[in-house]
């Protein structure tokens, strides 16, 4: 399975390092090397993609620790939110 996860940041060059020792530690924990771009005309606008999970559940809950763990919320644009998509191969 392959997530998708897009969210507006309120200061991009604060935010960028926090979200880096965040993906860090996916691969860390999860060995998932995570990509993370930033929306072409919108450069407040970011995702982060994460592809060939094995484990929905766990990745889930992963994703919640480290996101607490970094305080990512604070860096988000008052109101919003990080979305998640999942997506598999047919």
């Amino acid at each position: 399975m392959n997530l998708y996860i897009y969210y507006r940041v309120t200061d991009t060059a604060a935010a960028r390092p926090v979200i880096q020792q965040l993906m860090q530690d996916i691969v860390d924990r999860a060995g998932l090397k995570g990509r993370l771009l930033s929306k072409c005309d919108d450069m407040a606008t970011w995702m982060e993609i994460y592809e060939g999970i094995d484990n929905r559940h766990a990745f889930i809950q992963l994703m919640a620790e480290l996101e607490a763990k970094r305080r990512v919320h604070t860096f988000l644009l008052p109101g919003s939110q990080r979305h998640q998509e999942w997506f598999d191969t047919f």
